[in-house]
């Protein structure tokens, strides 16, 4: 048989169907080919899948929900903060309350941070004490936490522990390097009250002594206006020095001028 001989009832010759079929039967098995190493990748990769574990991811992005503790009393605190700037306290103090009892023991600088947000709702609720509370339990955590010890510097002081309130004022204005006038006006505002207080407590228990006896007759003769003993005293102020008399003339001296004094008022009181 010849490449050239024809096929009976056909009229196509070997030649013909070689060069058309050829093709079609190469681009048939590449398919074969193809789908059976696909399906096999997808199956392995199924099967690495479920071996492999699932590692989980350590940032939430924008809308997931929270997965650690920490992540959430954060995400309770971002809440509290607008329900504060908002004006709704009692919800703030909820969510902070909230955010406290989510986070982990060890996380101590955002638990001071959520009992100084607290204080701050229960200040606007003029709950004083607690917010007294709260931020000494901040300032256990960080002793250095300036928002909380001013805070609580001016809660003493609304709350009348001037003592308190002084101390901690004190240590704010040396943490601070007495930049911050607030609390130096603080400061010298309360002293001034204590020293007030003090004084008045002091008073009772100071002795009483009277004044000389030379003060009191001073102070009494201002208050004396006899016309006839101001007029001799003003005269006696404006004569010269007079020359040293006896005793015999000194005498005679006064019993006239007391003479006259006595002429002068019996005129008075004839004239009255």
């Amino acid at each position: 048989m010849s490449f050239g001989m024809r096929l009976p009832k056909s009229g196509i010759t070997l030649k013909q169907i070689l060069l058309f079929g050829t093709p079609v039967v190469v681009a048939g098995v590449a398919g074969l080919y193809f789908i059976y190493f696909h399906r096999r990748k997808l199956t392995t990769n199924a099967a690495d899948a479920l071996e492999s574990p699932i590692v989980p991811q350590s940032r939430t992005t924008v809308g997931s929900t929270p997965k650690t503790p920490l992540d959430i009393a954060v995400a309770l605190k971002n809440r509290g903060n607008k329900f504060f700037k908002a004006g709704r306290y009692q919800q703030a103090v909820e969510c902070y309350t909230e955010a406290l009892e989510t986070c982990p023991e060890d996380s101590v600088s955002e638990r001071a941070t959520f009992y100084q947000n607290r204080a701050a709702a229960l200040e606007n609720l003029r709950q004083t004490q607690k917010a007294i509370d709260d931020c000494t339990a901040a300032l256990k955590l960080s002793p250095k936490y300036l928002k909380a010890l001013s805070r609580r510097a001016q809660l003493y002081e609304k709350s009348g522990s001037l003592d308190l309130c002084l101390r901690d004022a004190t240590a704010c204005c040396i943490l601070e390097r007495f930049q911050n006038s607030d609390n130096v006006l603080r400061v010298d505002r309360v002293l001034k009250r204590l020293g007030q207080e003090k004084a008045k407590e002091e008073q009772p228990n100071l002795p009483r002594n009277l004044p000389s006896a030379a003060f009191i007759k001073n102070y009494l003769s201002a208050f004396a206006w006899d016309p006839f003993t101001k007029e001799a005293a003003i005269n006696d102020a404006k004569s010269p020095a007079a020359e040293p008399t006896t005793t015999a003339e000194t005498s005679d001296a006064a019993a006239a001028a007391a003479a006259a004094s006595s002429d002068k008022r019996s005129n008075m009181n004839f004239r009255c």
